[in-house]
């Protein structure tokens, strides 16, 4: 499959993937976003943004997304290693752009960022399996993901002084 979705022969798979495991393994690789994270003092629309644009990244995978959360499951150390190094970095990222609007409460923006996006993520993924694809283009999936950025956002607000 992975030879016809990139026009090689399976030999030339087989001769840099000895194993499915080596192949799964070359995928953990550090994300590379299509925009970067808002510097500086961000208002709450620009760090709105990248939430929403950090959680469809990930959301237009949802067949990796589940993949890589089923090896999780399983325990597979490099798929568990992968999950902390992605959600520090998003964590890190979202704080450092949230800081500047919501002071002390960007801490609270990051977490809750995180648990709320991440859970609806694999919620679809765990619910609907293969058509998880097709639930996160429906309308009503794209308004509960921007209720729950603003969920984490309001958090924020109420934790400044």
């Amino acid at each position: 499959m992975i030879a016809r979705h990139c026009g090689i022969s399976d030999p030339a798979v087989h001769y840099h993937f000895r194993s499915k495991s080596d192949i799964y393994d070359a995928l953990l690789v550090e994300p590379e976003y299509d925009s970067p994270a808002p510097e500086g003092a961000a208002d709450r629309q620009a760090i709105a943004m990248f939430m929403e644009q950090r959680f469809w990244w990930w959301a237009r995978d949802a067949e990796f997304v589940r993949l890589l959360l089923r090896e999780q499951l399983h325990g597979r150390p490099e798929s568990i290693s992968y999950l902390v190094r992605s959600e520090q970095q998003y964590r890190a990222e979202l704080e450092q752009a949230a800081r500047g609007t919501f002071g002390e409460g960007a801490r609270t923006v990051a977490d809750l960022g995180w648990y709320l996006l991440a859970g609806a993520l694999w919620d679809v993924i765990l619910a609907y399996g293969s058509d998880a694809a097709d639930i996160i283009q429906q309308d009503y999936f794209q308004v509960r993901v921007r209720r729950l950025i603003d969920t984490a956002l309001d958090a924020g607000e109420r934790c400044q002084p």
